[in-house]
């Protein structure tokens, strides 16, 4: 491909703008601030240096296998460290803690599964990948006529779905499960109605006819395949529609330990989720170091990872309930940071705790579905509620586990 596809690549841009929105948005809803990104496949660089002025602080790695690419985003995103290289060939000793893919991972064909093994083995614990690539069926009739007419005019037969991978989302979504990652998000979009049909013609010219284009060595026919191939769309009406998935995964914390801690090492922890309790910690206390005397666990216990510290904490301690006759063993507080949920954390932590006791205690909100998710997971039971207890319509709602 030449930078010539990168002017005409209006479909790919408008997908890549999408794309970008979801890392902004999914980075902004839980504050996180990335160091160390990879762009695997971005051509010029466009969407690393939006990455870069996303967060100023992150360093920005764009690498794509098109010297003519990288030459071209040299000059125009400077603050942005291009490489050239295969992605599969590339060693680095760097592990990053976000790396982005758009409209690359489908060209990895038959070797889709070593280049996510790659992505996993480049990401910190914790790291983020989010990925855009097609999905199955995607431009179906425009590769079947293109493959007739490639045959036709060259008598070869380009079997093309060797060079693509296009999934669908069940499958898409199982063997990133089975490569190791947490998968967070998902959405999956039809994108015909975005576009006109001449619009979608026009840019699988210059993306998904490559395929074939590079099985041509001399300029002018290919020049005329792709003209043959255009008429034979406009005058056939061939129908026209693009499956894309949206990802976005995560590497788990492997490793995490629970241990025990102290009240010093949950103070930041909990003031950054204050004011997801309701009503928030600081509410009942005048700040968190007062709700913790005011608590008084017995037990504390930690989710500690070597690289970011304390990222859940577990409070325990005796407490006489309004329906015990007397003092139970009572889980007071709960807490895992913004950026690290959906990865186990709390479930670590539970885990810890059941152990250390069979019958245990706690409560929650009645709007907390989350929370209410995990303890019935647990094995958990609903035992009493008090109604209206944190405001109208919102309940305390007690639960305990028995062995």
């Amino acid at each position: 491909m030449s930078v010539e596809y990168l002017k005409k690549s209006y479909v790919q841009k408008r997908q890549n703008l999408r794309f970008l929105k979801l890392i902004h948005e999914t980075f902004s809803s839980v504050g996180y601030q990335p160091a160390l990104a990879l762009d695997v496949g971005g051509a010029d660089g466009y969407v690393a240096s939006k990455i870069k002025e996303f967060y100023p602080l992150c360093a920005v790695i764009n690498l794509d296998i098109n010297e003519e690419f990288i030459r071209h985003g040299k000059r125009l995103y400077p603050h942005v460290e291009h490489i050239h290289a295969d992605f599969l060939e590339w060693y680095t000793d760097l592990r990053f803690d976000f790396v982005a893919s758009s409209n690359v991972f489908h060209w990895f064909g038959e070797n889709w599964d070593r280049a996510v093994e790659k992505v996993f083995s480049l990401l910190e614990e914790g790291g983020w990948f989010f990925l855009h690539q097609g999905g199955r069926w995607t431009y179906f009739p425009l590769y079947e006529t293109a493959r007739r007419i490639f045959k036709h005019l060259f008598g070869k037969d380009i079997d093309y779905n060797r060079k693509l991978f296009y999934p669908t989302q069940r499958r898409l979504l199982g063997e990133l499960s089975r490569k190791g990652f947490k998968v967070l998000f998902h959405e999956k979009r039809i994108e015909t109605q975005d576009y006109t049909r001449g619009e979608l013609y026009k840019s699988f010219a210059v993306a998904g006819l490559n395929v074939f284009l590079e099985e041509i060595e001399d300029k002018d026919r290919k020049e005329v395949f792709k003209e043959v191939f255009l008429q034979k769309c406009e005058e056939d009406d061939i129908p026209v529609f693009a499956v894309r998935h949206y990802c976005v995964v995560r590497k788990p914390l492997l490793s995490l330990e629970i241990r025990e801690g102290s009240k010093e090492e949950i103070v930041s922890l909990l003031e950054e989720v204050d004011g997801e309790f309701y009503p928030p910690l600081t509410e009942r206390n005048s700040s968190i170091e007062d709700y913790l005397r005011d608590v008084s666990p017995e037990r504390i216990f930690v989710a500690y990872h070597p690289v970011y510290g304390v990222v859940g904490c577990a409070c325990v301690r005796k407490k006489l309930l309004p329906f015990t006759s007397a003092p139970v063993f009572y889980l007071s507080t709960i807490a895992v940071k913004r950026a690290f949920r959906r990865l186990g954390v709390a479930e670590k932590l539970y885990e810890r705790l059941l152990k250390e006791y069979p019958v245990l205690y706690t409560r929650t909100w009645s709007s907390n579905e989350a929370h209410q998710n995990l303890l019935r997971k647990f094995g958990f039971k609903k035992v009493y509620v008090v109604e209206n207890d944190r405001g109208q319509g919102i309940h305390t709602e007690y639960y305990m586990k028995d062995g």
